[in-house]
Formats: structure tokens, sequence, C-alpha cells
């Protein structure tokens, strides 16, 4: 009898052990698009005090593009309906009252990759408050999972950075997916294309992405305000339009927005503008990182751009992102 009793203790610990490990193993993964969010909140808070606080934080437009974008596309439930599969959801906001006043951040609670932040308040102006307080942190958590999420997906196979002659030249590289096409690839300029086409409205756009590299024969913070005369430069040089004497140029109504960033390791300008082409009727987004390469004595420049008429670019935009983050610079 005792023999029996063991064996049946050793067989459930084994089996408790396995489910334990299989579990951490097995979370499902995470449903839903990037730049999607969930948002659980009773429908009299979203439709007051509290979800005005929240729409101006998850509505916020999206700086850069030609026409207004939300940060967010958001899909409002009732907390009784959060349940089942919603909870595989990878962006997930929960919004409560309780005992205490908290903002807390939880990853991969359900599937994978997850973020679920729950925002609680003891009263109305308390979750208003949390909710102002940490605007910046709510949209960055997100913003950053779903690059992160870009950048790692198994599925998207990328281009073989040896058989890119740039990179070879240049000791740099990214991670190119494979639906790119080559457009150009010399020592000094690279650029890869992909064509998309909008079902229904029947126009062709490109999600594009160029590099180059310029010598740095002046100081740093000087560069900020040369990047819209040398993108210009570069595209007359690199980029040229549907006929003779057209190329691209920085949008002049529109003033790029320059921001002090960090890439690679290396100190970096994120600029944020519009594009278009000289003396055509053809214009779009980019977005540009400036990167200061000080071994080398030089800038390495890496930016995407999206040709899209008619359509919304928001997550174009955000794809192109995620392949410039994958940016090495070799010393």
């Amino acid at each position: 009898m005792y023999k029996i009793f063991t064996i049946i203790l050793f067989v459930f610990i084994i089996n408790v052990s396995c489910k334990e490990n299989s579990n951490e193993r097995l979370r499902a993964n995470s449903t839903g698009r990037f730049n999607e969010l969930i948002v659980v909140i009773p429908q009299k808070d979203w439709d007051g005090d509290v979800g005005m606080a929240l729409k101006e934080v998850v509505s916020k437009e999206v700086l850069g593009l030609p026409q207004p974008e939300p940060q967010f596309s958001v899909i409002q439930i009732e907390p009784k309906a959060y349940e089942g599969l919603i909870k595989r959801t990878r962006n997930i906001l929960i919004i409560k009252l309780g005992e205490t006043n908290t903002f807390q951040i939880d990853k991969d609670v359900e599937s994978s990759p997850q973020i679920i932040i729950t925002i609680t308040g003891t009263d109305t102006k308390n979750l208003i408050n949390l909710i102002e307080k940490n605007a910046e942190n709510l949209i960055d958590s997100y913003k950053k999972s779903d690059l992160a999420t870009l950048r790692n997906d198994p599925a998207h196979a990328t281009i073989n950075y040896e058989r890119i002659n740039f990179f070879q030249k240049q000791k740099i590289q990214f991670n190119i997916p494979d639906n790119f096409k080559l457009v150009d690839d010399s020592d000094q300029f690279l650029w890869y294309r992909n064509e998309t086409y909008n079902p229904g409205i029947d126009i062709n756009g490109s999600m594009n992405v160029i590099a180059y590299t310029l010598p740095l024969d002046y100081s740093f913070e000087k560069v900020k305000d040369s990047i819209a005369s040398i993108r210009d430069k570069v595209g007359k040089q690199n980029i040229p339009g549907p006929h003779d004497g057209m190329y691209m140029i920085t949008e002049a109504a529109y003033t790029p927005h320059v921001f002090d960033s960090n890439i690679s390791g290396l100190k970096a300008y994120k600029t944020l503008g519009k594009w278009e082409i000289k003396d055509a009727f053809m214009a779009g987004p980019f977005i540009s990182y400036t990167v200061q390469d000080l071994p080398n004595k030089r800038l390495v420049v890496v930016e995407g751009f999206v040709y899209a008429p008619s359509v919304n670019k928001r997550d174009y935009m955000f794809e192109l992102e995620a392949i410039i983050g994958t940016l090495k610079v070799n010393p």
C-alpha cells in the first residue's frame, strides 16, 4: 500500500510540474493588431469626464501625418464583456474605481506578447489625474511593445544583409523584410521599396526605406538645423520624380518635428515630417533617424517614407519605424 501511495504521489507531482511548465511554454499568442487598443470601462464613464480625459490621450494625433490620425484604434467594452478571447488581446487598458489610486502595467498575463495597463482610482477626480499624469507612459508602453513585436516577428523573413552592397561598404545593417524590393544599392546610397495596393480604392502606393552616410565635419548639435537641407540635397541626387527635373524635397509648408533620440547606443535626431516631389502632385510623411557615428566621423541617416494617397498612413509609418529601429552601426 505504501509503494502504491508513493507512486501515485510521484505521478501527481510530475503532472502538476508539467502543467505549470507547459503553461509557461504554451501561453497563447495574443490577438489584435498593433496600434489597436481595447479599453475596458463602463459606458457611463466612457461618455463622461473620465472618458473625455482618456480620449484626449489615446486619440491624440500622430505627428507628421498629412491627415489627422489617432494614436490608437480604440475599441471600448463594458467590464462584464471582458472575458474569454478578449482577454488575449495584445493591448488592453482597464479603467475602474477601487480602494486605491494606482497605475499598474502587467506583461504577458493571458497571452504573449501582451500589455495590460490598469488604472484604478477612488473617485472620478483621481482617475482623471492618473490618466493625465501617466499619459506619456501609457502611450509609450503600448507603442514600444508593438514595435518590439514587429521587429521580432519570426513570420517575416528579412533580406540577407551580406547581399546588400551598401551594408558591406558602410559597415551598418538593419532588418529589411523580404517583401521589399531593391531600387538602388550603391556604395553611398541604399533604397528598398515595398509596393502596396488598396483593394476597393484601386490606388497603388509604396513603403520606402533609404539609408546614406555623410561626413560629420561640424558639431552634431548643429546638424539639427540642417536636416531638411540635407534631405533636399540627397533627394535631388538620388530620388527622382516621374519626369526630368522632379525630385524629392522636404515639404516647405510644414516644419518637421525633430527630437533628441538614441539608436544602436548612439546619439541621434528623430525627425517626423512631410516630403513632396518638386513640381509634382506627390507627397507623404517621412520618419528619419540622423545618427552620430563618432568612431567613423560621420552621420548615418536611415529614413522611411510612404506614398499612399487617399488612405491612412499611421500603420505604414509604424512599420517603417520598426525597421529603422533594428539599425546596427559597426565600428
